[in-house]
């Protein structure tokens, strides 16, 4: 799942591009690769069997590899997850359907409730995934990149699925 590759940043070095603002630089990441940068892998993926396991929603999932020496820690209420479409609308995802939609929430099995639930951290050397929902309206067939802004790291990771 995870392969090394480039990754573009903000940051100082070689192979690495200003972007971004200061505050939150820009990571380009091809989606299947390890960021050598930020010792972490990604993976992005859309299936559309997923459509509708939660009523009126899409998902997207997201899997992240920690190969750093120190958490990664998560937090729903500060992350910001977005996803660009194919004509280049950018559409936040939805991290805690507890928040968003509690009467949809309460209908959901307990065992899917736990599967979608935001983790609070990705430990050293494991691997986890997350799952971004969206709207039925927004069309994530064809998306052209997932955007994950970190609160706990200060960077912005650009997830670009690979053709």
């Amino acid at each position: 799942m995870c392969l090394s590759a480039c990754a573009t940043s903000g940051g100082a070095g070689p192979g690495f591009k200003a972007a971004g603002n200061k505050q939150y630089p820009d990571i380009f990441v091809p989606s299947g690769t390890s960021s050598p940068s930020l010792n972490m892998g990604f993976e992005v993926a859309y299936d559309s069997r997923l459509d509708n396991i939660i009523p009126g929603y899409k998902i997207l999932t997201v899997a992240i590899t920690n190969n750093s020496l120190e958490y990664l820690q998560m937090d729903p209420l500060a992350d910001k997850w977005w996803v660009v479409d194919s004509n280049k609308g950018r559409h936040r995802a939805i991290l805690m359907m507890r928040d968003e939609n509690p009467k949809v929430w309460a209908k959901l099995p307990q065992r899917l409730r736990q599967m979608i639930e935001y983790p609070l951290m990705v430990r050293i050397a494991e691997s986890t995934t997350i799952d971004l929902m969206f709207p039925d309206s927004v069309n994530l067939e064809t998306f052209r990149e997932a955007i994950f802004q970190s609160s706990s790291k200060k960077y912005t990771i650009h997830i670009v699925p690979r053709e």
